[in-house]
């Protein structure tokens, strides 16, 4: 059997797939084809801190302040190359479960266990939260660069998760016949 190689073509198909808004069971899907693509073919590099700020819809004279609450999650981020490293994308990270999330007007924390010593590794830090497309034209996009994605690297998901693809390749075509 040949050896699977990661091409252009698929570096595109993981960042279409990482701006698109899929349904629950779609994005949980995606996220661990993609995760299982950056332990196999990706490279570390470091850690990133991605912090976002939670709106104070309650703000009141007693407490005006905008923000009510604050997220800090700590990612682990990759290099992905093609095979014949004509290009390397940095876009790349896993979730390391890892975060601190502070109220503010209750001084209430959470954090998770690790968080302070993983805290110290971290070597770029970023402000905001990914905004996803949700228009018609980047679903189709979207669901065709998945599709290669889970036919060119299914052999890296466990059997349920194959399952679960096929599950919902079948609802598409069914949702794709009733349109046409």
């Amino acid at each position: 059997m040949e050896e699977t190689k990661i091409s252009l073509q698929d570096l595109e198909d993981l960042k279409t797939c990482g701006k698109f808004s899929f349904d629950y069971e779609e994005k949980e899907f995606f996220y661990s084809l993609k995760d299982a693509i950056l332990e196999k073919y990706g490279m570390p590099y470091g850690y990133s801190l991605q912090t976002w700020d939670d709106p104070n819809y309650f703000a009141d004279e007693e407490y005006e302040s905008d923000i009510y609450a604050t997220h800090y999650h700590i990612l682990k981020r990759y290099y992905l190359s093609t095979q014949d490293g004509s290009y390397i994308s940095k876009e790349f990270h896993i979730p390391t479960n890892e975060f601190l999330y502070v109220i503010w007007n209750s001084c209430f924390e959470k954090r998770s266990e690790h968080y302070e010593e993983l805290l110290l590794q971290v070597n770029e830090e970023f402000k905001g939260k990914k905004y996803y497309d949700y228009s018609e034209e980047s679903w189709s996009k979207t669901w065709e660069a998945l599709q290669r994605l889970y036919f060119k690297f299914n052999f890296l998901l466990t059997e349920n998760q194959r399952k679960e693809f096929e599950e919902f390749y079948e609802e598409f075509l069914v949702h794709e016949m009733e349109i046409s």
